[in-house]
């Protein structure tokens, strides 16, 4: 008679305590999330290819960036006592805009190419404010810089980045409980300003690209970071990552997609749940023992390949998109296929040649700043 020898499980933390550790976990539900968004573009070209759901992508994205830029900053403060808003800056800087600018320049350049004008769509990419411009005067709606509407959630985020480390540094350093009662705030003030323009007949959009009606998103990830910040907080995820507070939040979730498909102000309170669950998600995905079989497979080599250039190549299929545009080539499985290997090839060129690089000379540019940056290493999942 033999004994069965049950290897450790790699991926599996008994804590998340804020650090700067990479966790490839998330990595893998990243490339997800990419292929989510990717898939509804191209597979929109596909005649009687099923509907891809790429929003929820998106929102996929938005929750574990709640999640990893909090325990950064938490990191950050628990160590020092204080949080630096230039370092912050700065690495958020260097991390997301040189491949917005070459994405942007690229595209601004193909449009021109092909007898575009009218930029201010690139315009509106670069200073982060996509989400508006579509919303308020709709400046990309016509012509190949439709294209760059993807952009707004990059707004989202940034509009995130500018805020919440304000939040942190405010309350968290008082009291834990005005923390939560601050992310509670952030929450309830989302969903109200989503109602607001559910009521008012305003376009979906308003609902899910503004970033006043899309903040709560990422507060269930950063809920989940701060939680991890106390010794009781520590405790209730224990609780919170079981597979039974999974499948109840599962529910919950899908209850939400139901209500969504009853006009704008269902669609404005299924919101609320779709933070919920991913937090719920992403608590069991590092936490729960039984999830060791969905671990494994987030955790292949490509999966956490496609998880590190997702940024890029978020961006960089846009381009091909916009090359579709002129050429039409995007037609059928061969042509998505196609669309597919160009996508892969630019975010790969992009992610290689020049994010990295730039990263890997972050903290003597940050010396010479007078900014004391860590190594881009270690927070090297810490973005979209």
């Amino acid at each position: 008679m033999t004994t069965e020898i049950t290897r450790p499980d790699p991926y599996l933390l008994t804590a998340i305590a804020p650090d700067r550790a990479h966790l490839p976990t998330l990595d893998g539900l990243r490339a997800i999330s990419i292929a989510l968004v990717v898939l509804m573009h191209f597979g929109s070209e596909v005649p009687g290819a099923p509907p891809v759901p790429g929003l929820f992508g998106v929102e996929i994205f938005f929750a574990i960036s709640g999640f990893l830029i909090t325990r950064l900053l938490l990191a950050e403060i628990l160590e020092t006592g204080t949080l630096s808003l230039p370092n912050f800056y700065f690495r958020r800087a260097l991390r997301l805009t040189p491949a917005l600018a070459a994405f942007v320049l690229a595209a601004s350049l193909f449009m021109a190419w092909h007898g575009a004008r009218d930029l201010r769509a690139s315009a509106c990419a670069i200073l982060y404010i996509t989400n508006y411009c579509v919303t308020e005067v709709g400046v990309m709606y016509d012509g190949p810089g439709g294209v760059l509407e993807g952009t707004w959630s990059l707004g989202v985020e940034e509009h995130f980045y500018l805020m919440f480390p304000l939040v942190l540094l405010v309350f968290f350093r008082r009291d834990i409980r005005a923390t939560y009662a601050a992310v509670a705030a952030i929450c309830l003030t989302a969903l109200a300003f989503r109602l607001g323009y559910a009521a008012t007949d305003r376009p979906e959009n308003f609902l899910v690209w503004r970033s006043e009606s899309a903040f709560d998103l990422m507060m269930g990830g950063c809920a989940l970071s701060i939680m991890s910040a106390h010794e009781a907080g520590r405790r209730a995820l224990a609780r919170v990552a079981t597979t039974a507070f999974l499948g109840g939040a599962t529910l919950v979730f899908i209850a939400g997609q139901v209500l969504a498909g009853y006009g704008k102000i269902g669609l404005a309170l299924s919101q609320a749940t779709v933070g919920l669950w991913l937090a719920v998600l992403i608590a069991s995905l590092l936490l729960n023992p039984e999830m060791g079989g969905v671990r494994a497979v987030l955790n292949r080599p490509v999966m956490n390949w496609l998880g590190r250039i997702s940024y890029s190549l978020y961006l960089w299929h846009a381009f091909v998109a916009l090359a579709d545009h002129q050429y039409h080539f995007l037609s059928g499985y061969a042509g998505v296929a196609l669309g597919l290997g160009l996508s892969l090839a630019l975010a790969t060129a992009s992610y290689t040649w020049l994010e990295q690089p730039i990263l890997r000379r972050r903290s003597r540019w940050a010396r010479k700043l007078g900014l004391g940056v860590k190594p881009a290493r270690t927070a090297a999942n810490s973005t979209p």
